[in-house]
């Protein structure tokens, strides 16, 4: 903003706006005018990432509350105040991103500005629910578990499951494996442990992980 309002301040002087929004905002139609004035006096808005993608997802988080309220067989008193005031903001939400379209963009660090991993937001909705196998602790302890057949070669320990017995033949046969795997460069060991070839983790690896995991799901009585 401060490198706009230099560029922008003496000879050719455009007035330079700041816009600010993310999923709490309460749109108003002071924002829209406030825009519509920046764009009829060929005005600059800054805005980060993060509000550009909120208006949108915003609007569309709007539409859909409307509609599950359209969708209901009879209004209250204050459902119907609700409805018509989200009614209001996809309007007001409609008029901005119609303003957006309208204009040009510039975009700083456009590599990171679109990258899908890098730049992404995501709004949730409905109602909050236990992710799939949360309960007991499944979801992560499974992931652990496999973890713990990798690190075994170098570390020499596992935190699941004593080494002795069966187990203790698993790990050491997948400890052999991988350094196979290292030899005939199917896979990387720097910075990490990296797999190069699919093929290879087909036929040597994965009947050796399946072997850990089945002892896993003994554990856990789910065989």
């Amino acid at each position: 903003r401060t490198q706009m309002r230099e560029t922008f301040a003496n000879i050719m002087t455009k007035r330079v706006y700041t816009m600010k929004f993310e999923r709490s905002t309460v749109v108003r139609p002071q924002m829209r005018l406030a825009l519509a004035n920046a764009a009829r006096n060929r005005g600059v808005v800054v805005a980060t990432p993060t509000s550009m993608k909120s208006v949108m997802l915003c609007y569309i988080e709007t539409l859909r509350q409307l509609d599950e309220l359209n969708q209901g067989q009879s209004f209250r008193a204050t459902q119907r105040e609700k409805a018509e005031e989200l009614g209001k903001q996809a309007k007001e939400l409609a008029g901005i991103i119609s303003l957006f379209q309208g204009g040009v963009m510039l975009l700083d660090e456009v590599d990171l500005l679109l990258h899908p991993l890098k730049s992404e937001l995501n709004f949730p909705l409905g109602e909050k629910h236990d992710l799939d196998c949360s309960e007991s602790g499944e979801r992560w302890s499974l992931p652990i578990h496999i973890f713990d057949a990798i690190f075994f070669a170098t570390t020499g320990s596992a935190s699941a499951f004593e080494e002795r017995g069966v187990a203790l033949d698993i790990l050491r046969r997948v400890s052999a494996v991988l350094a196979e795997g290292f030899e005939s460069k199917a896979l990387q060991r720097l910075p990490h442990v990296t797999l190069l070839n699919l093929e290879w983790y087909h036929t040597a690896l994965k009947p050796l992980l399946a072997e850990w995991v089945y002892m896993w799901l003994q554990k856990q009585h789910l065989h």
